[in-house]
C-alpha cells in the first residue's frame, strides 16, 4: 500500500511578496485557514493512563491514531494561530510574476518565536482569480537573515470558502522541516490532511507516507474519519508495517473503529499480507464508557475466540472496511 498526495507541496511553495503598508482585510484571509475542528473528537485521555489487560486493544489503537493526526495537525494549526497573531503584511495586488492566476498575496512575519527557536517563520496566502487559495508555511534558519525561506507546510483551499464551511487540504515535507530544526519528529517522509468542514461536523482524510516507525523501518498509514463536532465518530484506518517480526515482511492492518459522544465504542479488522499470507485475519472489539473490552471475536485465536456479550457494544453489528480490503489485496 501506498498512499499518494494529492496536493504537490511546491505549489504554495513558489508565492512571492514584497514588504508593504499593511492594506486590506486581513481577517478575510485568516478566518479561511484550517483550525481545531479538523481535530479528531475522540477522547484519548484515558488511552493515555491505560495498562496491559482489559483495555480494549480497538480503543488503544484508535487513540493512538488519534493522537498521532491531532499531534501532528495541531503543530500546523498552532504554527499558523501563532504567526497570524503577528501583524500581517499585505501586497494589495499579486506580484508581476503571479499575474493572471493570482489577485492579492498576504503575508504574516517572519516571526522568530521564542530564543530557542533555531527558525524564523513566515506565512503566505495568496487569493485566487476563481476565489480558491493557496498558502504555505516557510522558514528559515533565524541566525540568517539572508537566507531564502524554504516551504515546510503548504496549503489549498477550495472557492467558495467561509469561516463557517470550507474544503482544502495541507501537507508537511517532515524532511525539510528537521533540516531546518533537528528538534522536529520525524526525520523523514509527509503527512497529508484533506478536509471538508461543514457547520456541524467534519469529514476529513489523513495520510503519513514514508516516515519512520516505532521499530525504525518505512511506514505508511491513511486514515479517514466522520464526526460531528461534539458527538461521536467514526475512523477508517490502513497501515503497512511490519506488525509480525518473524520476518521483514510487511503485513496491512484494516480497521473500522466508531463510537458514540459517551466514548463507548466499537472496533472491527482485517489483517492480511506479510507473514500471513493468504489468510485474512478477522477481529473485533467492544469497549465501554471505561474503555475497557466487553466484547471480544476472532478467527484466528486457538481458531477462533469469543469472550463477553454482543448486546454490551454500543455498536451491536460488526463493519468492515471492505473497500479498502479490496484495494489492498489488488
Amino acid at each position: 500500500m501506498r498512499t499518494t498526495l494529492l496536493f504537490p507541496l511546491a505549489a504554495a511553495g513558489a508565492l512571492l511578496t514584497t514588504a508593504c503598508t499593511p492594506a486590506g482585510d486581513a481577517d478575510a484571509f485568516r478566518s479561511v485557514l484550517p483550525d481545531d475542528r479538523v481535530l479528531v473528537n475522540l477522547d484519548t485521555e484515558a488511552a493515555a493512563n491505560a495498562r496491559t489487560g482489559e483495555w480494549s486493544e480497538a480503543y488503544l489503537l484508535t487513540a493512538q491514531v488519534t493522537d498521532d493526526v491531532n499531534g501532528t495537525a495541531w503543530w500546523v494549526l498552532n504554527l499558523v494561530d501563532t504567526v497570524t497573531a503577528t501583524p500581517p503584511t499585505w501586497a494589495a495586488e499579486a506580484p508581476p510574476e503571479d499575474e493572471g492566476t493570482v489577485d492579492q498575496v498576504a503575508q504574516w512575519g517572519p516571526y522568530d518565536g521564542d530564543a530557542l527557536e533555531p527558525t524564523a517563520t513566515q506565512l503566505v496566502v495568496a487569493h485566487n482569480t476563481d476565489d480558491s487559495y493557496f498558502w504555505a508555511l516557510q522558514q528559515r534558519p533565524k541566525a540568517d537573515d539572508a537566507a531564502e525561506f524554504t516551504t515546510v507546510i503548504a496549503g489549498q483551499i477550495e472557492a467558495g470558502a467561509t469561516d463557517e464551511a470550507s474544503r482544502g487540504a495541507f501537507a508537511i515535507d517532515f524532511g525539510a522541516a528537521h533540516t531546518l530544526n533537528p528538534n522536529t519528529d520525524p526525520t523523514q517522509g509527509t503527512f497529508y490532511l484533506g478536509y471538508d468542514l461543514g457547520a456541524s461536523g467534519v469529514k476529513a482524510e489523513a495520510a503519513f507516507e514514508g516516515f519512520l516507525g516505532d521499530n525504525g523501518e518505512d511506514a505508511n498509514a491513511l486514515y479517514t474519519y466522520d464526526q460531528v463536532y461534539a458527538g461521536g465518530g467514526a475512523m477508517d484506518l490502513a497501515l503497512e508495517s511490519n506488525m509480525d517480526l518473524t520476518t521483514d515482511a510487511k503485513e496491512v492492518l484494516i480497521v473500522r473503529s466508531r463510537w458514540l459522544d459517551t466514548g463507548a465504542g466499537r472496533g472491527d479488522a482485517y489483517a492480511i499480507g506479510g507473514d500471513l499470507g493468504e489468510f485474512v485475519g478477522t477481529s473485533s472489539d467492544c469497549w465501554g464508557t471505561d474503555f475497557k473490552t466487553s466484547y471480544y471475536t476472532d478467527n484466528y485465536t486457538d481458531s477462533g475466540l469469543t469472550e463477553g456479550d454482543v448486546a454490551t457494544c454500543a455498536f451491536a453489528a460488526a463493519e468492515f472496511d471492505d473497500e479498502a480490503l479490496d484495494q489492498a489485496q489488488n
